[in-house]
């Protein structure tokens, strides 16, 4: 039996988004090669959100359940974006994660490596 065209989706390999800004971009990336190109409509989009959300995440965005699924992907789209994907949010969580690297000693190779690993990283994104 051929699988149906929906059910490649299911294997396709990509992260669950856990609510973190600085993970925000590149679970957007991800959902949009993977699921948002493959993909004829919104409400198959939106099923495959949900299902690639942790449930706290999740559930902020299921409040829109009385809207028309169409609706529903959009507003759930702009509701992450607004919660998690602005550059002010992802600034302030970006600096909470730098401070908590602070404990840095000048001649501590070790703390140094690890605190330079952690601009880097986010400097990427």
């Amino acid at each position: 039996m051929k699988p149906l065209p929906h059910e490649k989706f299911l294997r396709t390999p990509l992260t669950k988004f856990d609510g973190n800004p600085m993970n925000y971009k590149p679970f957007m990336r991800q959902f949009e090669a993977h699921i948002v190109r493959r993909t004829r409509t919104d409400e198959l989009r939106l099923l495959f959100l949900l299902q690639h959300c942790e449930p706290a995440v999740r559930d902020k965005i299921e409040r829109f359940t009385s809207v028309n699924p169409c609706e529903w992907y959009r507003m759930a789209q702009n509701e992450l974006c607004y919660e998690h994907g602005q550059p002010h949010v992802i600034a302030q969580r970006c600096e909470q994660e730098l401070k908590a690297l602070s404990d840095v000693r000048l001649h501590d190779s070790d703390s140094l490596l690890k605190l330079s690993g952690g601009c880097s990283k986010y400097v990427e994104r």
